[in-house]
């Protein structure tokens, strides 16, 4: 439907329930490919309306473009009574909404700007959902803020759910940024089961599209035993993790965030246990390999530095560390 006729048929249906007729939709439907940009631009002509014209519609209204965009802005100036009452509608059909792409909006809303009682009590409906909600499109994103704003016994109940999925949750495209709020926000005894399944899975998660987002978190945000751990799994690997497209990024983080042992690890590793520096000359040549050996450059200094930079102009590899992509 065109944004301009929307005035017209409210007036329609409002013409038709004057004359008996109970109307069946709430008058805010678009069409599909007008969606994306009615989102972001909802019709000035439905801006005369109130919240409460939508009073027993709001479920509906807030599944659609123009509806959602119209709720959230009148929540924004609504009174608390309001606000009460929409969200009272809106709760007891809030784990649709929460997979829907435009319900999820006015869901998370009200996660960001409710009172603390709405918050616990979506927070109380997508428990038992958790998993699923997490590898959802939209629901992701809801549990997401969800980890950020509620209370933290609801928090540690989020991640609970998660522990028999946190397998899957690492490879997901959605649920390993839900992985991550939980290593954010969660206090480190309650994330016991992510950190060992990340670590224990190290090698395969790092040179992964999605796994290597949460392992290059955990560096960033994790305890100094578990860098040291990660360090100690991926100098093991040192060759084949160095040689992936993530894989290399998962390193570089590990020397930036590591300690002096941490990069003492990798270094030593990098040089190998022979003269012949057999792991040096491959890594270096490698694509990305080569951004590893870069960085140990950046990161090191004193004895360790002089150490590689020796070896690099021993055979003579310079020209593949100036090299550009």
């Amino acid at each position: 439907m065109d944004e301009g006729s929307i005035g017209n048929e409210i007036d329609s249906e409002r013409q038709e329930t004057d004359d008996g007729e109970n109307p069946k939709l709430p008058p805010t439907t678009v069409s599909k490919e007008d969606q994306n940009d009615a989102y972001s631009s909802p019709s000035s002509e439905i801006h005369y309306l109130q919240l409460s014209d939508f009073v027993g519609y709001l479920v509906e209204t807030s599944q659609e473009a123009i509806g959602s965009r119209f709720i959230v802005q009148k929540l924004e100036t609504a009174t608390i009574e309001d606000r009460n009452k929409v969200f009272l509608e809106l709760k007891p059909h809030s784990l649709t909404l929460m997979n829907d792409k435009f319900g999820s909006h006015v869901i998370i809303w009200f996660f960001e700007h409710g009172l603390d009682l709405q918050r616990k009590g979506l927070a109380e409906e997508l428990f038992g959902h958790v998993f699923r909600l997490s590898i959802d499109q939209h629901g992701y994103r809801v549990i997401q803020k969800a980890l950020e704003l509620v209370d933290m016994v609801q928090k540690i109940k989020i991640v609970r759910e998660l522990d028999n999925h946190v397998d899957t949750c690492l490879y997901d495209s959605k649920a390993n940024y839900v992985i991550q709020k939980c290593v954010e926000f969660v206090p480190e005894e309650h994330t016991g089961v992510i950190v060992f399944a990340c670590i224990d899975q190290i090698v395969k998660l790092a040179q992964h599209t999605y796994g290597t987002n949460i392992i290059q978190f955990v560096l960033e945000h994790g305890k100094p035993e578990d860098r040291f751990k990660i360090a100690e799994k991926l100098a093991e690997n040192i060759v084949e993790v160095s040689l992936s497209k993530f894989g290399s990024k998962v390193i570089q983080k590990c020397l930036f965030y590591g300690s002096h042992c941490d990069r003492r690890l990798i270094l030593n590793a990098i040089l190998g246990s022979s003269d012949r520096n057999k792991s040096l000359k491959t890594i270096v040549k490698g694509q990305f390999g080569k951004f590893v050996v870069l960085t140990v450059l950046k990161t090191s200094d004193g004895e360790q530095r002089e150490l590689i930079l020796s070896r690099i102009k021993m055979y003579r590899l310079e020209k593949y560390l100036s090299q550009k992509d």
